[in-house]
């Protein structure tokens, strides 16, 4: 028989990185220390990224960014592999944007530079290279132009300086109306209002203060009563609304003509139009559109055939011409008696006849079958 073997069961060595305790992330180009946990005559290999890291051997190690384990073999050649710690290189985000999307606000106006926040991070900000006194939040309301910058700092002391933002200063359009014509304007008419000129400029106008719909281009016919304002805005988004000009319109006479009898008479007979009474009128008579000379009152007899207006103007100034009155003279007053010869020849005629002679105003042809 043999000599007896003894077997028994060894344990295996607890391995755990102790320091750090947990994931970390410093500065870039920072190294930190690793240390495993100890244990009797234990020995170490350490790993990084998977690979062995030849020579590193000892229970604590400096490292740079990278996944770290560490193998740990006790004395009766048992082993075992820590959880991996993680080493991480980073810096704090650092960069501007603006409350208004361009790098720039409007005269009398202020705009917002912002960097991203995160808790833990302090934040300076800077004007051509100089510090902002005060200025250590994540916004800062910028109301002057110029060059800026912001340095942030996380809780690890890592800081990283944003690029530079030039932040311009936008100055104001004018905004001014010019009326081409008088603002006290008649019922039915129009004035044109032009809002001052500029290639880039935007317009949109305004009465008792609401925009009026689709009204966005440099001039506006106005035909109603009331304040009109316009607002002009640049192609920096910055605008400005003009002083008001008021429009009023005043109310035109209702004219009209009221035969006081039928207008259609025989030659040597009348009919008295009548035009439409109010205070302060005055009137014109017309007969086909010109003007009847004398005929200014607001009645007008008529005594020859046509068509006849009157013009109405009240005590503002403003004129109706009303609707035509068509006068008619269709007969005369008796029959008219030829006191010289007439003479017509050929007689009888085929094709044309002549005559001369004391001619009536009007005369019948008949030919022999009595037509």
């Amino acid at each position: 028989l043999s000599d007896p073997v003894g077997v028994y069961n060894a344990s295996v060595p607890s391995a755990t990185i102790t320091s750090p305790a947990a994931n970390v992330t410093v500065c870039p180009n920072t190294l930190i220390t690793l240390t495993a946990n100890s244990g009797f005559a234990y020995t170490y290999q350490w790993f990084k990224n998977g690979n062995i890291l030849n020579g590193s051997t000892s229970q604590s190690i400096l490292g740079d960014s990278g996944s770290y384990t560490v193998r740990v073999t006790n004395n009766v050649g048992c082993t075992n592999t820590s959880q991996p710690r993680v080493i991480s290189w980073g810096l704090p985000v650092a960069s501007i944007t603006t409350s208004t999307g361009n790098p720039g606000f409007c005269s009398g106006s202020t705009v917002n530079l912002n960097t991203p926040h995160t808790t833990g991070n302090t934040y300076k900000w800077y004007k051509y290279g100089n510090l902002i006194a005060g200025a250590t939040s994540s916004t800062y309301q910028a109301s002057t132009a110029g060059k800026y910058k912001v340095v942030v700092t996380n809780s690890t002391g890592c800081s990283k300086t944003s690029a530079p933002l030039n932040i311009s200063l936008y100055p104001i359009p004018p905004a001014t109306i010019t009326a081409t014509g008088p603002t006290t304007i008649c019922q039915g008419s129009q004035v044109k209002l032009q809002a001052n000129y500029g290639s880039t400029y935007s317009y949109q106008w305004y009465k008792y203060g609401n925009a009026i719909p689709g009204e966005t281009n440099r001039n506006l016919f106005a035909n109603s009563t009331g304040p009109y304002k316009v607002e002009v805005t640049s192609a920096y988004g910055c605008s400005k609304k003009s002083t008001a000009t008021n429009i009023t319109v005043l109310v035109i006479p209702n004219a009209s003509i009221n035969p006081q009898g039928p207008t259609t008479f025989c030659a040597g007979g009348s009919v008295q139009l009548n035009g439409t009474s109010g205070l302060g009128n005055t009137y014109q008579w017309k007969l086909y559109g010109n003007d009847i000379a004398g005929a200014t009152n607001k009645n007008y007899t008529a005594t020859a055939a046509g068509n006849y207006k009157v013009a109405v103007t009240n005590s503002l100034g403003c004129t109706d011409i009303s609707d035509p009155v068509i006068v008619t003279v269709p007969c005369r007053m008796k029959n008219e008696t030829i006191t010289e010869n007439l003479e017509l020849f050929p007689n009888p005629a085929n094709t044309y006849i002549t005559i001369s002679g004391g001619i009536p105003s009007s005369y019948e042809v008949i030919n022999a079958t009595g037509q």
